[in-house]
């Protein structure tokens, strides 16, 4: 199955004292997280697979902050295992987790992000310039960022 993505991004920015706002699936890790980066931290609880998620994260920096200034899509899940012995709903969790999170995300987050001339951050891998073995969805949904 799919593995997590690092909090890194949100760790080194809570650390310079930016406000973030961090989003999961699972929440006791959520807040536990949350907890570690301390009180510029807001986390919200959702899957970045549905749109629902993306806009409630960017309403949420929004009410809280009047503006976004930079937005990180660094969500994501991995596989380890032969295309063969891959069940079909694995790559389309790495797609709908990799690659379309980041299309809710930026779909949700662009408005804002033009009204305060702010980025949009994409976390992609190696894997999305080069294919490796074992790794034939994570490569493909990566792959499909950089394009």
């Amino acid at each position: 199955m799919p593995r997590r993505a690092s909090a890194l991004p949100s760790r080194q920015l809570t650390a310079q004292g930016v406000h973030t706002i961090v989003v999961a699936r699972r929440s006791q890790r959520l807040h536990a997280l949350a907890r570690e980066l301390g009180p510029t931290c807001v986390p919200v609880i959702g899957d970045v697979s549905d749109p629902d998620t993306s806009r409630d994260a960017v309403e949420t920096a929004l009410d809280l902050h009047g503006q976004l200034d930079h937005v990180i899509a660094n969500a994501g899940v991995s596989m380890n295992a032969r295309f063969a012995d891959t069940e079909p709903m694995v790559f389309e969790r790495l797609m709908a987790v990799n690659f379309f999170g980041t299309v809710h995300l930026l779909r949700a987050a662009l408005p804002a992000l033009h009204a305060s001339a702010g980025t949009f951050t994409i976390v992609s891998s190696v894997a999305g310039k080069r294919g490796l073995p074992t790794r034939s969805g994570y490569a493909a949904s990566k792959f499909a960022l950089q394009g």
